[in-house]
């Protein structure tokens, strides 16, 4: 009797078939190929074998016969909606996942295609500001924002990359007071960067008002508390708007309950304004 099924994926790579070091269980493979539409990109494959003993192992020469490669698959299946790779002399890909030396780039099929990408490759240049799926903001605003949870919708939110990597997300939204909530403002209410990152934060910025401004938007706003200084703010044209009242209970209200997020800063905060 056998037991579960198990699976390995298989990248070509420099003209070799390689495997992954990582043997999957069911759940997990289908999850991972959730990611990819159950579309696996040309140039990779997926082993799958039974095992009769507690830890799985097969003896097919072919497939031990593969170097074996350490890919974190997690990474590698990650959407990245829309960065667009830059080629000299050649017509833009449009990357669709990215990470561990790899980028699955779109094929006319919808399959897609498992390329190599050597980071240090300079003649490759990656479209640096990009669409990124609402998903995908909020994960990395999970991870890596200092005193804010992400949001709960969006109206659209841009990534940062450098090299290939994602370093920030800018999240715009239409505004949470109501006062503010008159069809021509944007509320930009989360901007996220990793540390040591030099002028990423205008960067974004930037690029969400003039997202914000070919839809239409004249107003933009957003918030930094006390002790921050608003010095990307300034660059990109935000002026001081005033102080607000502390909110200790955050958007909750007896008229309308709801949850007071786990990171949520509950003091007064600095509004910024910019007319465009």
């Amino acid at each position: 009797m056998f037991d579960d099924l198990y699976h390995v994926f298989c990248f070509l790579t420099g003209g070799v078939w390689h495997r992954s070091a990582r043997i999957l269980e069911d759940r997990v493979f289908d999850e991972l190929m959730d990611m990819l539409d159950w579309k696996l990109p040309y140039n990779m494959r997926a082993f799958h074998f039974t095992s009769k003993t507690q830890s799985p192992v097969t003896r097919n020469p072919v497939f031990l016969s593969r170097p074996v490669i350490d890919v974190d698959l997690d990474e590698l299946f990650s959407e990245r909606i829309g960065v667009r790779l830059i080629r000299p002399d050649e017509n833009p890909l449009c990357v669709h996942h990215l990470g561990c030396g790899f980028i699955i780039v779109e094929t006319e099929d919808t399959y897609g295609r498992l390329l190599d990408y050597p980071e240090a490759d300079g003649e490759m240049l990656f479209e640096e500001l990009y669409p990124i799926p609402f998903a995908r903001a909020k994960e990395f605003v999970e991870k890596h924002h200092r005193h804010n949870e992400a949001p709960q919708s969006h109206k659209f939110s841009i990534g940062l990359l450098e090299s290939g990597k994602l370093i920030g997300v800018i999240i715009a939204s239409m505004p949470k007071a109501k006062a503010l909530d008159d069809g021509y403002t944007l509320e930009l209410n989360r901007n996220c960067v990793l540390p040591d990152q030099r002028n990423a934060c205008s960067k974004l910025y930037a690029k969400a008002i003039q997202a914000g401004k070919s839809m239409g938007f004249r107003r933009f706003v957003t918030y930094t508390l006390p002790h921050e200084s608003g010095s990307s703010l300034k660059a990109v044209g935000f002026k001081w708007d005033g102080l607000t009242r502390a909110s200790p209970h955050g958007w909750d209200h007896p008229s309308r309950r709801r949850p007071i997020p786990t990171r949520y800063p509950t003091g007064p905060k600095n509004r910024w304004v910019l007319y465009a």
